[in-house]
């Protein structure tokens, strides 16, 4: 149309600009877990800004979507073939696209030796002002008062101890949301960093957060203090 020009995500985002990083390699497009999933993926042309797909996942969302019917909020009409097809065929475009990006932005660790790899994290952390904004707006973050990681005005350390126990204690709750490294003013790549470990435990432990609402590895354990 007059006035309007198309471009790529992918020439975008080489370029800056687009989504955030944990964005981009996120794979989860279409949030099948949920009870309904949203969204414009799948719509024909003519429909784009005037209608949203709806996915019914489950007898949940199936209810709420027909008491939206029912009371006249919404009028829906049936998905085609074609439009379903559409909708899956950009999912898989979305997901080898996050591939591409998490290898890419990974590399940056995964491809140092163990000395470096320590630097980079090193060289990272140390511009931590100690503020704990990353603590304060982490969804999974619910110790509150009583949490380990506060910070220590009098801490010596060449890094705040309170960010290597944030590493510790998100490694296997971090769902890669990226608010922490919105909110630092340091600029560090704290979800890099964050995923980077949370990666690792969570496949170990076959399980990944906020996908369904199985008790998470370790949740019910009792600690014990030895007298």
């Amino acid at each position: 149309a007059d006035g309007e020009k198309a471009l790529k995500i992918d020439d975008l985002e080489e370029k800056g600009y687009g989504r955030k990083e944990s964005c981009r390699y996120c794979d989860t497009n279409i949030p099948r877990m949920a009870d309904l999933a949203c969204g414009n993926w799948g719509l024909p042309s003519d429909k784009m800004g005037k209608a949203t797909f709806v996915e019914v996942i489950t007898d949940k969302g199936e209810e709420i979507f027909q008491n939206a019917v029912d009371t006249g909020y919404i009028e829906f009409e049936q998905a085609s073939d074609k439009a379903i097809e559409l909708r899956d065929k950009i999912d898989k475009v979305m997901k080898d696209l996050a591939e591409k990006w998490h290898k890419r932005l990974f590399e940056q660790i995964d491809g140092l030796s163990d000395p470096e790899r320590l630097a980079f994290y090193l060289d990272a952390l140390r511009s931590c002002i100690g503020c704990g904004a990353c603590r304060k707006v982490c969804p999974v973050c619910a110790c509150g008062d009583s949490a380990k990681c506060l910070i220590e005005g009098d801490s010596n350390y060449k890094i705040p101890l309170f960010l290597m126990v944030r590493l510790l204690h998100l490694m296997d709750s971090c769902i890669g949301c990226g608010r922490c490294e919105d909110v630092c003013p340091a600029g560090i790549p704290l979800t890099l960093i964050h995923r980077r470990f949370a990666e690792r435990m969570q496949n170990k432990l076959g399980y990944v957060p906020g996908i369904d609402l199985y008790t998470p590895p370790y949740f019910e354990a009792e600690l014990r203090e030895d007298s």
